[in-house]
């Protein structure tokens, strides 16, 4: 699927969120949208959705887990 600067405006805040959220890479996106700067691309349509904060919320969880797990010492 290709997508032009001007199909990614018509698509809305809504769907540039899921292309950053999916991992599309920002600069990516900013030029997708037109934008002139990174900045104004990451301040605009960064936003983290539940299923990404929860996946990053467990992953934390587990590396604690290891961390205190006993026999294991810290660097």
């Amino acid at each position: 699927m290709k997508i032009s600067a001007a199909g990614m405006t018509e698509t809305g805040t809504g769907s540039t969120r899921y292309f950053q959220n999916a991992g599309v890479d920002r600069k990516v996106v900013q030029e997708m949208v037109g934008h002139a700067s990174i900045g104004l691309t990451s301040d605009t349509y960064t936003s983290v959705l539940p299923e990404v904060a929860h996946e990053a919320a467990e992953a934390a969880a587990r590396l604690v887990s290891r961390q205190s797990a006993p026999g294991l010492t810290r660097a």
